[in-house]
């Protein structure tokens, strides 16, 4: 593995911070037991509950990791995993596809200011699949909106041509140009990525291979992860010339 990962022990990782309620409801879930006892590496299940007390918890107590997802963020993003992206991305980032901006919120209090743009803000549209409400049964959109915990604006991958401060993508979608698009309009030299490789359930093949012609990885951590998921952390660095136009300070562009 490519750089240095950030490493807090098992201790640390399972102390309660007191403002990242996502995580404070995820430790409070069961583990998934094949990855504690091959690997000893504590996931939760993708379920609040064990499975044997399924039959007698009633279906509103019980949360699946979807529910979280859609609350707060796709990746967990646990105190370790702040601090490695914090410390690459530097004071301030942009990022595009930010749903309800809570990574964002968290990286603000480590002292890395993003900018966080969406295309369909869950705070002013009920149509973002991602993070917009569903109803609980049918797994369909409820089209009401919801909080957001970070400004986040509207905008599509072309805000990417606009900056050239770090640019965070935290995972993109499956099988969409999202990700491609926003990195091939991108005007800076420096991605942090969170999602899983090709293949996996983020991004498109044309994403990859855009950064293996233009980038460089440069260091990579190991997020805590969902049972089942593969999600890394990976900072690139662009090693080809920004063929974009005019590229133009982070401060001087409007929002």
């Amino acid at each position: 593995m490519l750089g240095k990962q950030l490493h807090l022990s098992n201790e640390q990782l399972l102390e309660p911070h007191g403002e990242n309620p996502y995580y404070e409801e995820m430790l409070r879930w069961t583990r998934d037991e094949i990855a504690w006892t091959y690997d000893h590496r504590w996931e939760p299940a993708t379920l609040s509950v064990p499975y044997h007390l399924l039959s007698i918890i009633p279906r509103e107590q019980i949360r699946e990791r979807t529910d979280l997802c859609i609350q707060y963020s796709w990746s967990i993003p646990d105190p370790a995993s702040l601090a490695f992206v914090a410390s690459h991305l530097g004071r301030m980032a942009v990022e595009i596809g930010a749903g309800t901006g809570y990574y964002a919120s968290l990286l603000a209090k480590l002292g890395t200011y993003v900018i966080c743009y969406d295309k369909c803000p869950p705070h002013r549209s009920g149509g973002n699949f991602w993070h917009s409400p569903r109803h609980r049964d049918e797994d369909i959109l409820t089209w009401e909106t919801r909080s957001v915990y970070h400004g986040v604006y509207h905008g599509d991958h072309n805000k990417a041509a606009r900056y050239t401060c770090p640019l965070f993508l935290c995972w993109p979608p499956y099988a969409q140009d999202m990700a491609y698009k926003t990195l091939k309009a991108y005007a800076g030299t420096r991605l942090v990525y969170v999602g899983e490789g090709p293949g996996g359930c983020t991004a498109d093949d044309n994403f990859f291979a855009l950064l293996d012609r233009e980038w460089e990885q440069s260091a990579e951590h190991r997020p805590l992860q969902w049972s089942g998921i593969n999600d890394w952390i990976t900072v690139y660095d662009r090693v080809r010339a920004c063929e974009v136009g005019d590229s133009r300070d982070v401060r001087t562009v409007a929002l």
